[in-house]
């Protein structure tokens, strides 16, 4: 081959390989879009009423809303991705933090809090929803 031959091919090479430039590859884009379905919906605990509503915003994070039938009602919470599941925070009715972590399993939704100041809610409890 002439040096001209392998310059070219080098150019074509280097080209190939600068398209993907980093961006996120179509497959990720996928998983991540069926993780955030799955995680999103309302689910409700039909012995009581309480509800759990988990909707997806644009920065990839979950804005989680808790309705706990005569506990407690929280409307500020935000979630993160987290080994299989979703670690909240939000502010209790006392101003104070609180904090726990959503796993869903098929139609489940188990809530479990983790951090709590909140004298109705102690740390380790833990309510089942189902989605609607």
């Amino acid at each position: 081959m002439s040096n001209k031959t392998l310059i070219t091919f080098a150019i074509i090479a280097l080209m190939l390989c600068s398209c993907r430039n980093g961006k996120t590859e179509p497959t990720q884009v996928v998983a991540a879009a069926t993780a955030a379905e799955s995680f999103t919906g309302h689910f409700v605990d039909e012995y009581d009423g309480s509800s759990l509503t988990i909707s997806a915003r644009e920065d990839g994070r979950y804005d989680v809303l808790i309705d706990l039938f005569r506990l407690t009602y929280l409307d500020d919470g935000v979630g993160d991705d987290a080994d299989g599941g979703i670690d909240f925070t939000a502010t209790d009715a006392a101003g104070e933090p609180i904090g726990g972590r959503i796993t869903i399993a098929a139609d489940t939704a188990t809530l479990t809090f983790v951090h709590t100041t909140w004298p109705l809610i102690e740390e380790g409890a833990t309510w089942e929803f189902k989605r609607e």
